[in-house]
């Protein structure tokens, strides 16, 4: 495994993230505004195997004092892995 962590919303295919949504069970999401989501969040994150898009994770937060740990998803096939 290559693990690679983004730490910003550039150069992501909004697509694969609506699919690893679907993929938890989670629903269908809007690529577009799964974009506009987590543009407003203070911290997000990507987590890629080489290329594949295997987690992700956001914020919702005052940006001062409080956080929410919100859409953290890690593909089923990784999930328990160290």
């Amino acid at each position: 495994m290559n693990i690679i962590v983004k730490k910003t919303v550039e150069e992501i295919d909004w697509c694969e993230v609506a699919n690893l949504f679907q993929l938890v069970g989670w629903g269908e999401r809007n690529p577009h505004e799964l974009n506009s989501a987590f543009a407003k969040s203070s911290y997000v994150r990507f987590v890629y195997d080489d290329e594949k898009l295997v987690g992700i994770g956001r914020t919702v937060d005052d940006g001062k004092y409080y956080a929410l740990i919100v859409d953290l998803i890690v593909n089923p096939k990784y999930q328990g892995k160290r």
